[in-house]
């Protein structure tokens, strides 16, 4: 796998080499244990924060296949289809007309009379009722 240096840093574990902001690592010719890998990615190293990040290797993209438009055309029919279906089209028997449903009249309102309204009733226990 490909790193990529974020952070120039001189490796103490490969002879002091140098390694510059965007350099890959590692380089030609050495071979860095997992464990160191995982210092430079991380925070366990003598910075305190990755100076490296891993490269993902981007895949091309994959275009789609485009099917070649076909022209539309109908379908080869036989003469025995065709009579065929010709002959269902008579047998079929007339279809009736349709019954109309009767229309429903709409109620006649009922009429109110207007009335006066009425006083309330007098309570018998009111005071107002009471007699001296």
């Amino acid at each position: 796998m490909n790193y990529k240096v974020t952070h120039s840093f001189a490796d103490s574990l490969d002879d002091g080499f140098v390694y510059r902001t965007g350099d890959t690592y590692p380089r030609d010719g050495y071979e860095p244990t997992p464990d160191r890998i995982i210092e430079l990615i991380g925070t366990a190293n003598g910075r305190g924060y990755p100076v490296i990040e891993e490269v993902v290797a981007e895949e091309p993209a994959i275009e789609p296949e485009i099917e070649e438009e076909i022209p539309f055309s109908e379908p080869p029919v036989s003469e025995e289809i065709e009579e065929a279906a010709e002959e269902a089209v008579e047998a079929e028997e007339p279809a009736e007309e349709p019954v109309e449903a009767p229309v429903e009249q709409p109620r006649a309102r009922r009429r109110t009379v207007n009335k006066t309204p009425k006083a309330p009733a007098k309570k018998e226990g009111s005071k107002r009722n009471a007699t001296k």
